[in-house]
């Protein structure tokens, strides 16, 4: 639990840091696909990314891991983001994630990863995942395939509690970092002031929930 709580302080120092240096994303074809549908520009990733958006925290993590869009290449960054990303249910992060520890040699950890993804993600992301648990588990002894499946279930079991802790400093985020500039085709229309029609009390922000995963 202290671990998770400095790690969200650290979201929130980074995100401040890299706002006050004019951090923001840069256009890569690789992220075409990925933003094809998102009603905002990625522009202002760290504070969507601050504020609990899943897909940004996936690209921010992304950006990390490969030392792109003018970001220092930072693993512990990298695998901060993924994991939140993974909580909120992107489950496309669980593939990263058990890529950069395969990178570390964490045999055991990418096991980990890839048994998440084959439980929980799509059909295809579950495909890939069968398909490297099975290499991975011919290099494996029995009892290292055996404390993978346990770290597993120990990442679901304490999901409510991470959760609580990662929404109180998305809460957090939204209250204290400027924004995100949604840019021109999003931004509210001018009323003209004759036809304008009074307009209605503001309904309260929706609580942001927690991702269940089915055990």
């Amino acid at each position: 639990m202290k671990r998770i709580f400095l790690l969200a302080l650290l979201c929130l120092s980074i995100c401040a840091a890299a706002q006050a240096a004019g951090v923001r994303y840069q256009e890569d074809p690789v992220y075409i696909k990925l933003n094809k549908d998102d009603e905002h520009p990625m522009s202002d990733l760290m504070t969507l990314a601050a504020g609990g958006d899943a897909r940004a925290q996936f690209i921010l993590g992304d950006l990390y891991s490969k030392g792109k869009g003018g970001l220092a290449r930072n693993r512990v960054k990298a695998r901060y983001w993924f994991e939140v990303s993974a909580r909120h249910g992107y489950t496309a992060s669980f593939i990263r994630l058990a890529a950069l520890a395969k990178r570390s040699r964490d045999y055991i950890g990418a096991y980990q990863w890839y048994t998440l993804n084959a439980d929980h993600g799509s059909r295809r992301e579950a495909a890939w995942s069968k398909s490297e648990l099975q290499r991975l588990g011919l290099s494996l002894s029995k009892g290292a395939v055996r404390e993978a499946k346990d770290g597993a279930k120990k990442w679901l079991a304490g999901q409510t509690e991470a959760m609580r802790i990662i929404l109180q400093s998305e809460k957090l985020a939204r209250e204290t970092l400027p924004p995100p500039d949604l840019g021109e085709k999003n931004k509210p229309e001018k009323k003209d002031e004759k036809t304008a029609v009074k307009d209605t009390p503001e309904t309260p922000e929706t609580p942001r929930k927690e991702h269940h995963y089915n055990e």
